[in-house]
């Protein structure tokens, strides 16, 4: 159960570097890019597999034991979120207040 709950942290530490990294992630302002639609792409696939990783740690709230530990995992995945999905977030954050 121990080895458990860390690699559930793990996911969670690792998703929210990703989502962060991404999301301060500007796009190149180079001719070559703006020709070039791979990087744009790439950079928004990269970005959907975040947004689903995210999702995945948002639905495995539910295994942490401490209500703080739920409500501090809601409210940083719901302030990830907020940009792309802002009425979910808000659920997010009324879930862990409520909580």
């Amino acid at each position: 159960m121990n080895a458990k709950r860390k690699s559930f942290f793990l996911t969670v530490l690792l998703t929210l570097s990703l989502s962060s990294a991404v999301a301060q992630t500007a796009p190149e302002t180079t001719s070559a890019n703006k020709a070039n639609g791979n990087d744009e792409e790439a950079r928004k696939q990269l970005e959907r597999k975040a947004y689903a990783l995210l999702d995945e740690v948002i639905g495995g709230t539910g295994s942490l034991k401490l209500p703080e530990n739920q409500a501090l995992l809601q409210t940083r995945a719901a302030a990830l979120l907020w940009s792309q999905d802002e009425k979910r977030a808000r659920a997010l954050f009324s879930d862990a207040i409520n909580n």
